[in-house]
């Protein structure tokens, strides 16, 4: 039998029956045994935490105190591998060994560690400038955002990122680097693949590899007469070598508000406040006490006619997002490539408001023979955005600014049989209140936009040291605006009569159109070369033109002859406008770049750009924008030796530069324009003519800001603990602002001058501890910046307001309230303030102590800004064990105060048809004389209860839970057999909670004209996977 099954997998065996049974052959197990070991660095060092694990497996250990660890058993042929922060993991067949000695190597990855800066990349270990790096797969992957730009919040020290509103297709963040820099734009410039000017939130993030923000003057002098206010690097993935790597990457998500107006869903109570209001305000009661007492009655058994609706349950919704990303790269050693689609499907908060995106990423490079490289990288886009109003809520400069103001709760949204749209019913009631889902439903409004930008390049290499490149770039957009309404009936439910605001036929429809394109053109010529032993010299000569040609038309009719004709030619033309413009600019520029290092020990970069702008005119066009920079790695000298244990890395960098800002300056402001004016002659025979509209400053020129940084770099314990500390001061000059020349003297408008000066100084400092434990592994980093700014000079008029030379610019300035008068004895102790003060009024302090109440008793409040913090934070945690993951992200500011007075939380209210909120209950009058706000009035009696003050100043500081994220890594051994080779699930929250003094809506939001926009910010919890094949 023996014989018979030899060479098989098979073998025999006896009972005790003498029965023979053929079974598989049993595999001869290993004898386990125990392996025992010590770990050491380099310098024989023994290493505490290192992670100790049969590869696998999940049998590990980590070694103690002295470096040593042992494991039971183990398989003789097992391989263990070793892993530790700082340190490259390797892999020790045992081998049948019963006792191992490692040395681990320090990870040379700081030494490695490459970031984009303007026009090339540099090793982070040789940079003299202020740049700060944010890697998107490793720091962004799966959060559910659609705005590239609020994604930045809290990643950068120095970076202030202020989302305005959560309005779909419209709720990315204002940037600013370092402060406000500047009374005109003081936004970054964004650089995308080498194109300036793009806007950051059309490009699609999962196509982002790193975005590098560029600080100081040293790093973004390379783009002159743009970078004052600091320039935001974005490079997109591109190909690898190697086989074809598909990836999907999918996001779904569902949102809600931040925050809420809490709409008084009562009627009869709101009409109360309604007499309350009124006859504070001396025109006695508007509503009967029957019709109160009816509402009151009736509201809970018939809803239809009498309502007591909640506007803000009405009107918004929680939405749907959904992000998908498709991409492919390969190559080999003679080219690569990165492919993508895209597709974001965005509901907004509010009804009537979506926005949908598709994009394209194609970036391809080749060799062509053994000097010559040739390169697209091109993307686009399309949009589609619809909303009632343009901002979404409301719309600023006309009467839709007051709808949300005047709903009241007494009307009906919607019938629920006939569909129609209720009006206002109650006897007194404002026939112009405003039913919102009306509003919201029939205006309409639709933005179609495309997006092009691509980037061609030519290599030729000659020689090792010395290369040529031609830059050739386009950048397309094309903005296509139409808005329309349809036809309105607002129904009296309770009469059976239409209300006020009834629109029975089809109304007028406008369409507008922008088309801007660009081009630019950059020659470079780089020499780079080890010209001694360690000393390595390169040297970048820059010659760039950009061009910029935009223009506008827009045409509108009135009485469209169907409500669903939506062309300008379905509208009658007896009453038609139409209107164009266009313009042009363009931009030389010359750039020379030396580096210069020793060792990768001292550094020094000098730089200079010349730019001339056609904005500006002969004589002007040219500005010189210069910078130095040096660093000195102080942790490779001798003498610091004994500290390396300790201390991994060390360096310490200065810099001054001197960088510019045209934004300020209208294409034509300095060219000798002319506007159309009509003429009268004889017998008043009206001709059109042409004439100067503007003088023109012959001494108009740049606006220019000095900046000087002195940075320290610290790594510690082999790089896990990293410190990195920034001190600056930015000097702007030559700011330039509209001059004050009167009309009436000259008959011109007054020309652009260079009339201010301000300064900006800060600190910033960032602090990172990533460490091992087995196979626990975990990360916590700190970024904290600091900002003050000073107006220090103003060639003009300065009117008394917020501005003060020698103050803050925006600061806080108004009155001091003393409290809410309770007595008419203390009425009549008080300063004057009005005639009509009685108690429930709220007291101002008289400062100057002249006994009446005017503009001059306003005090200032230096360190309380209205609209930019000055400080910006973030703490960050993220973890990783055994597949799992799990990351947090703090963010909050301080610094800022702003008035919580606007249309919607006035206490001086209108005597009907206002939408009162829950805090309006608590309101003075003499049965609540513990009441948190001033009495309610209307009309002109509202005094200084309506003004801003301290009563109603609140800080606008907050820690937020901006990001929390769990997810997933599945076992590649499950994945194999289907095709793929990684994939990760993870569930994610935005926004989850806010900490705040703000009774508003967001703490985060920016004001617009010093009120809140209503629009508010959302948060939202997600559902995403990464597959990639």
């Amino acid at each position: 039998m023996q014989k018979i099954l030899s060479g098989t997998s098979l073998d025999y065996k006896i009972n005790e029956n003498r029965v023979v049974s053929i079974v598989p052959k049993t595999q001869s197990k290993e004898k386990l045994q125990r392996l025992n070991g010590s770990i050491i660095d380099e310098k024989g060092t023994p290493l505490i935490g290192v992670s100790v694990l049969i590869k696998g497996t999940s049998q590990g250990t980590i070694t103690d105190i002295d470096g040593k660890f042992y494991l039971d058993n183990v398989e003789p042929s097992s391989t263990v591998v070793f892993s530790y922060i700082g340190y490259e993991t390797i892999e020790k067949p045992v081998n049948g060994k019963r006792e191992l000695t490692v040395i681990l190597k320090e990870n040379s990855h700081l030494l490695k560690e490459v970031v984009v800066v303007g026009y090339g990349a540099q090793r982070k270990v040789n940079l003299s400038g202020a740049v700060s790096m944010v890697s998107v797969d490793e720091q962004l992957s799966g959060r559910s955002i659609s705005s590239t730009s609020t994604a930045l919040s809290g990643l950068v020290p120095g970076l202030m990122v202020q989302q305005s509103s959560g309005m779909a297709g419209k709720d990315g963040a204002t940037l600013r680097v370092r402060g406000l820099g500047t009374v005109n734009n003081s936004v970054p410039l964004i650089v995308v693949d080498g194109i300036p000017d793009i806007e950051i939130d059309r490009i699609d993030m999962n196509d982002i590899e790193s975005i590098s923000v560029l600080k100081d003057a040293s790093s973004s002098a390379v783009y002159g007469s743009r970078a004052a206010n600091g320039v935001i690097l974005i490079t997109t993935k591109k190909g690898k070598s190697g086989r074809v790597n598909v990836n999907y990457s999918g996001n779904f998500s569902v949102g809600k508000a931040t925050g809420f107006y809490d709409f008084l869903a009562d009627y009869p109570r709101a009409l109360t406040l309604h007499n309350q209001a009124a006859t504070n305000g001396n025109s006695g009661a508007i509503y009967k006490d029957g019709t109160i007492d009816e509402w009151m009655a009736k509201g809970m058994v018939d809803p239809v006619l009498y309502p007591n609706t909640d506007w803000w349950d009405v009107i918004f919704r929680s939405p749907f997002t959904q992000n998908h990303s498709l991409s492919a790269t390969g190559g080999n050693e003679k080219g690569t490539y990165y492919l993508s689609i895209g597709l974001l499907d965005q509901e907004g908060l509010m009804i009537n408001n979506d926005y949908r995106r598709y994009s394209f990423r194609v970036n391809v490079d080749q060799k062509v023979g053994n000097h010559f490289k040739v390169g697209l990288n091109a993307a686009g886009q399309w949009s589609d955005q619809v909303y009632p109003l343009d901002e979404g809520l409301l719309s600023y400069g006309n009467a839709s600014t007051w709808e949300m103001v005047r709903t009241v709760a007494g009307i009906l949204p919607q019938h629920p049989v006939t569909g129609e749209y209720g009006g206002a019913m109650a006897y007194g009631e404002d026939i112009l209140a405003a039913n919102l889902l009306s509003k919201y439903s029939v205006n309409n409004n639709k933005l179609e936009r495309k997006d092009f930008n691509g980037m061609a390049f030519l290599e030729w290499q000659p020689l090792s040291f010395l290369q040529f490149r031609a830059d050739y770039g386009l950048t397309y957009r094309n903005d296509f605006t139409k808005s329309w309404s349809m036809p309105t009936i607002l129904q009296n439910f309770q009469t059976g009569l239409p209300g006020y605001e009834t629109v029975t036929k089809s109304t007028g429809i406008t369409d507008y159109t922008r088309e801007r394109t660009k081009t630019i053109l950059n020659l470079h010529a780089i020499y780079n070369q080890e010209i001694f032993s360690g000393h390595n010299l390169r040297f970048q000569f820059i010659y760039s033109e950009e061009y910029w040609h935009e223009r506008s038309q827009s045409s509108s009719r009135n009485d469209r002859f169907h409500p669903n004709l939506t062309e300008i030619d379905g509208a009658g033309v007896t009453t038609q406008s139409t209107g164009g413009s266009s313009s042009k600019e363009g931009l030389r520029s010359i750039v020379t770049k030396l580096n210069y290092d020793i060792h990768d020990k001292y550094m020094l970069q000098a730089l200079v750009r010349w730019d001339a702008s056609s904005k500006f005119s002969k004589g002007h066009q040219w500005g010189t924008f210069p910078s130095v920079s040096a660093a000195w790695r102080f942790s490779e000298e001798g003498f610091f030796e004994p500290l390396k244990d300790v201390v991994s890395n060390a360096k310490i960098r200065m810099s001054w530069g001197k960088v510019g800002n045209n934004s300020g300056v209208d294409r034509y402001y300095q060219k000798d324009t002319y506007n159309s004016y009509p003429y009268t002659f004889g017998d008043n025979i009206l001709v059109e003519g042409y004439a100067p509209y503007k003088l023109i400053d012959p001494n108009f020129t740049w606006e220019s800001t000095a900046m000087t940084n002195l940075g320290l770099e610290l790594s510690f314990f082999n790089n896990r603990l990293k410190m990195e500390l920034d001190l600056y001061n930015k000097l702007t000059t030559s700011m330039i602002r509209p001059g004050q020349v009167s009309r009436l003297l000259s008959g011109l408008e007054a020309p652009d001058r260079n009339i201010g000066e301000m300064r900006n100084r800060g600190a910033e400092i960032s602090l990172s501890w990533q460490d091992q434990i087995g196979d626990f592994s975990y990360g916590i980093g700190i970024n904290y910046s600091y900002n003050k700014n000073k107006l220090l000079k103003w060639n003009e008029r300065l009117g008394r307001g917020d501005k003060f030379l020698g103050y803050p610019y925006e600061m806080v300035y108004t009155y001091k309230a003393v409290g809410i008068a309770q007595t008419w004895e203390e009425i009549a102790n008080a300063p004057y303030q009005n005639d009509n003060l009685a108690p429930g009024d709220l007291l101002m302090e008289d400062i100057n102590g002249d006994g009446v109440i005017d503009s001059n008793d306003k005090v200032a409040m230096p360190n309380s800004m209205r609209y930019i913090p000055t400080s910006d934070f973030s703490i960050s945690f993220n973890a990783d064990w055994k597949g799992f993951d799990l990351s947090m992200l703090f963010q909050g500011n301080a610094g800022r105060k702003n008035f919580w007075l606007d249309n919607f939380n006035n206490v001086n209210v209108y005597t009907s048809r206002y939408a009162f909120q829950e805090h309006h209950l608590d309101t003075w009058s003499p049965d609540n004389r513990g009441a948190k706000f001033p009495r309610l009035t209307s009309g002109s009696n509202g005094g200084f209860n309506q003004e801003q003050s301290t009563f109603w100043l609140y800080s606008c500081d907050y820690i937020r839970l901006k990001n929390i994220q769990l997810g997933y890594r599945i076992p590649s051994k499950l994945l194999k057999h289907i095709g793929v080779s990684s994939a990760r699930i993870h569930i994610s929250a935005e926004n989850l909670f806010t900490i705040t003094k703000w009774p508003g809506l967001d703490p985060e939001k920016l004001p617009k004209s010093g009120s809140e926009i209503p629009y508010p910010l959302m948060k939202n919890y997600s559902l995403g996977i990464n597959v990639t094949l």
